[in-house]
């Protein structure tokens, strides 16, 4: 028996069908959101972007910022591009967006969350904070985890779950000042 036809034995052609259309759509949905970003044609670059990068680059902590963000951007950047820093953040976004909407308000279809998305960048500031190299946006993905903890538990399988409750750490530690 080959791996192929194991594979097809434990998991019907159909929900692997279901799983690609909804990463199709989580990546649509993610590339909708960074719409600002790629008309600027670069991340969005602030004065503390600079010092987070170079933090990253150098390795080295400074003194008036959390080393936590800096290790993010060191695993995306590789000293190539700052683009995966925001492709990620934005990827983050729309799959908390997916579980607070399957998991809190019970919308089961993956394509609306491709109409939220269009929503929040026509009308609000998400956009700008997602395509901007700042741990800015992990505050309102704080919010939303400890939505997803008190309101989706139940809702969410088992690894997500953990990855929520890891998010809420990450988050914390990205986003809280140094005293």
């Amino acid at each position: 028996m080959s791996i192929n036809s194991a594979i097809s034995e434990a998991v019907p052609p159909l929900v692997w069908h279901k799983h690609a259309v909804t990463l199709l759509i989580l990546m649509i949905s993610a590339s909708i959101l960074l719409v600002p970003t790629f008309i600027n044609g670069y991340p969005f670059i602030y004065e503390d972007s600079g010092t987070y990068l170079r933090s990253a680059v150098e390795l080295r902590p400074t003194d008036d910022r959390p080393v936590f963000y800096s290790l993010f951007l060191f695993l995306l950047h590789w000293r190539l591009s700052p683009w995966p820093i925001v492709i990620v953040q934005s990827i983050l976004v729309v799959f908390m967006i997916r579980l607070v909407a399957r998991s809190v308000l019970r919308i089961q279809q993956p394509w609306t969350i491709l109409l939220i998305c269009a929503l929040l960048t026509a009308v609000s500031s998400l956009p700008w904070f997602v395509g901007q190299i700042m741990p800015d946006i992990f505050a309102p993905v704080l919010i939303l985890a400890i939505l997803l903890l008190v309101m989706g538990w139940e809702g969410m399988a088992i690894w997500e779950r953990w990855f929520v409750l890891s998010l809420v750490a990450a988050s914390i530690s990205f986003t809280s000042p140094i005293c």
